[in-house]
């Protein structure tokens, strides 16, 4: 994965922390707009360009399943700022080139199949919870090994 030069944007939105059970606002970093050179707070209802999955991978993330024509759900993480934990779960939907919703989830097999793509934040965090080094992860089926730590 290369995108140590991409710059980034942030998808903006409301969750409620699975630890806390506050609502809060959300900033996940994402370089899915690479054609832009503004920084920019991408909100629910902002048009987003459905990229091709060359620019998705340009962008930092990695394939799970056949995106849709006018669709993809992206599996992200974040951080609570409420109660200051880390490393939640999240499903961003980018539907018919608009930022449709940022849902907090408890990561399963349900929810990983729902996802088109998987972003490098949340690869790490998958990696680490399944005890590899990253070219190890990498390297091996890690699809198949996110499944079997679910």
């Amino acid at each position: 994965m290369n995108s140590a030069n991409i710059a980034r944007d942030f998808f903006v939105g409301d969750v409620i922390c699975p630890n806390c059970k506050v609502l809060v606002q959300v900033t996940i970093p994402t370089g899915i707009r690479m054609q832009s050179s503004n920084l920019d707070y991408l909100e629910v209802g902002d048009f987003i360009h459905i990229p091709s999955m060359d620019e998705m991978e340009s962008a930092g993330y990695k394939k799970l399943s056949q995106g849709e024509k006018h669709g993809l759900n992206l599996l992200e993480i974040w951080d609570c700022v409420s109660c200051n934990t880390v490393f939640h779960w999240a499903i961003v939907r980018i539907m018919k080139g608009y930022l449709r919703s940022i849902k907090a989830i408890q990561l399963d097999q349900d929810y990983l199949d729902e996802c088109h793509f998987i972003s490098e934040q949340a690869i790490m965090v998958a990696m680490s919870i399944c005890g590899l080094p990253y070219l190890d992860f990498i390297d091996k089926d890690w699809i198949t090994i996110i499944r079997q730590h679910l």
